[in-house]
């Protein structure tokens, strides 16, 4: 799916107080979705609904849209700049499976 994060939800956050200490017990939002949020996966509405409440933020501060193409190359370059050889193997994987999802 070419919907991206625009920023990095778990450092903002983090940077607003909320530690995953502080998700986990307080159930602010599910331990899954943190994981989802690491990995750029998709969360659902009632998910972005409670991180936009958390931040403040409105849903196209948080996410944005690209044509397959431009992902493509967004994780790429995403995965260009991630250390750990894994994630990086992981994130260029899942680009080639957005792409060949969305092939005409």
């Amino acid at each position: 799916m070419p919907i991206y994060y625009k920023i990095d939800v778990i450092e903002e956050l983090r940077q607003r107080g909320f530690n995953q200490r502080t998700i986990r017990t307080n159930a602010l939002i599910p331990s899954t979705a943190v994981n989802s949020f690491r990995n750029d996966d998709p969360v659902s509405f009632d998910t972005l609904a409670k991180v936009c409440a958390l931040l403040d933020k409105q849903p196209g501060d948080i996410i944005g849209y690209l044509p397959i193409k431009d992902f493509v190359e967004h994780r790429n370059r995403k995965a260009d700049q991630e250390k750990n050889e894994h994630a990086a193997r992981e994130i260029r994987l899942r680009a080639a499976v957005a792409e060949l999802k969305n092939r005409p």
